[in-house]
C-alpha cells in the first residue's frame, strides 16, 4: 500500500489498501501506540479504544465507516471507508463561485452527520475543514464525509468532561476557558466553518495562537463588508446564532435548531427548483438592477410578492421576515 498522508504530530499515517478477495479499496489509518507511561510519543491505549468504540457505533451516509481493526506490536490499524474526493474546501476553491444555495447543500450534509452523532450523545470535538471530506468529487453534488474521531467523546449525563484540545481557530469558548464540555462545542465549530465557507476568511484567526484564543473568548469577530457584501442577512443570522458564547442559556443553536433554521430550509427548497426556474431567479436577484428592459410591478400581500417580468407573472412566497424568498411557481400572464 502506498502512503498518501503522514501526520507525525499525531503519530498517524494513512495508507490506501486493497482487500485481496474482491479488490475493494479502503483507507488504513495507522495509530502509533504509546509504549510506556513515561513516553510522550504515540497515543494512549484508552484514547485509541475510545475512537474505535465510537466508530463502531456509527453508520451514516455522511460519516466515514469503520470496517475492521488490526493491531501489531507498534500500531493499531483502522480499516476505514476510502474517501477519495479530497477536502471540501479544496473542491470549492477550484470553483469559480459558490452561491448560498450551493453552500447550504453542503452545510446541510454536515448538519445531518452531526445530528446523527448528537442523537447518540457523541461530540466530535474536531470539526474543521480538514475533517470534512468528499466521497467522490466527480458528481454533481458530492457527498460529505466527516472523518477523524480521535477527539470524539460520548457525553454522559451527570459526568463532567473538560479538556483543552482541538484546532485553535475552530474551538468553542468553553474549550478555551476549560469549562465543562458538551455537544454545543460542535455547533460553534459549524458556525466557524459556515463563516469561512461563505467568505473565505476566518472569523477569529489572530497573528498568534494566543490572539486567536483571545478573540474566541471575547467573541471578537465581525461580518466584514469586504467578504460579506453579497451575503444574505439570514445567512449571517445563522452564523451569529451558532457563535453564541452563552450555551447555558440555550442561546447557541442546537443541531435541531440548525437543521430547522430558515436559511437552511428555505435555501434548500430554492435549490431544488427546476433548471429553468433556477436560471430565472438567479437572473432576478443578481442581475435585475442591471437590466433596463425588465419592467416590474410589485403588489404586496401579507405573505407574498407578485411582480411582472415581461409577459410572465412571477409569484414569490415570503419565507422570512428578512425577505429571503422561496420561488413557489411562475405562470404565464393570461
Amino acid at each position: 500500500a502506498s502512503v498518501n498522508k503522514v501526520n507525525n504530530k499525531n503519530c498517524l499515517a494513512l495508507s490506501r489498501c486493497r482487500e485481496k478477495s474482491n479488490g475493494r479499496e479502503f483507507a488504513a489509518k495507522f495509530i502509533k501506540k504509546r509504549q510506556s507511561m513515561a513516553s510522550s510519543r504515540g497515543v494512549r491505549r484508552e484514547e485509541i479504544e475510545r475512537e474505535v468504540d465510537i466508530l463502531r457505533q456509527i453508520r451514516h451516509a455522511n460519516i466515514v465507516t469503520l470496517h475492521d481493526v488490526y493491531e501489531n506490536r507498534t500500531d493499531v490499524v483502522l480499516i476505514l471507508e476510502l474517501v477519495s474526493g479530497g477536502e471540501l474546501f479544496d473542491f470549492l476553491a477550484q470553483k469559480e463561485s459558490l452561491s448560498e444555495e450551493e453552500a447550504t447543500q453542503f452545510i446541510k450534509q454536515i448538519l445531518e452527520g452531526v445530528n446523527y452523532l448528537h442523537a447518540r450523545k457523541i461530540a466530535h470535538f474536531d470539526l474543521k475543514p480538514e475533517n470534512i471530506m468528499l466521497l467522490d468529487k466527480n458528481v454533481p453534488l458530492p457527498r460529505i464525509k466527516l472523518i477523524d474521531f480521535g477527539l470524539a467523546h460520548k457525553i454522559e449525563a451527570g459526568v463532567e468532561f473538560k479538556n483543552i484540545f482541538g484546532t485553535p481557530e475552530f474551538v468553542a469558548p468553553e474549550i478555551v476557558n476549560y469549562e465543562p464540555l458538551g455537544l454545543e462545542a460542535d455547533m460553534w465549530s459549524i458556525g466557524v466553518i459556515t463563516y469561512i465557507l461563505l467568505s473565505g476568511a476566518s472569523p477569529f484567526l489572530g497573528e498568534t495562537k494566543q490572539d486567536t484564543l483571545g478573540n474566541i473568548s471575547d467573541i471578537n469577530y465581525e461580518f466584514d463588508e469586504e467578504f460579506f457584501s453579497h451575503t444574505s442577512e439570514l445567512a449571517k443570522k445563522f452564523i451569529s446564532q451558532l457563535l453564541e458564547k452563552d450555551k447555558k442559556l440555550e442561546k447557541r443553536l442546537t443541531i435541531q435548531d440548525a437543521l430547522n433554521h430558515p436559511w437552511i430550509k428555505v435555501k434548500l427548497k430554492a435549490a431544488r427548483i427546476t433548471d429553468s426556474l433556477h436560471s430565472l431567479i438567479t437572473f432576478y436577484f443578481k442581475d435585475l438592477h442591471q437590466s433596463p428592459a425588465v419592467t416590474m410591478m410589485f403588489l404586496f400581500f401579507p405573505s407574498k410578492i407578485t411582480f411582472l417580468l415581461g409577459d410572465d407573472k412571477i409569484i414569490i412566497q415570503v419565507s422570512d421576515v428578512l425577505l429571503t424568498f422561496e420561488l413557489v411557481f411562475a405562470q404565464k400572464e393570461e
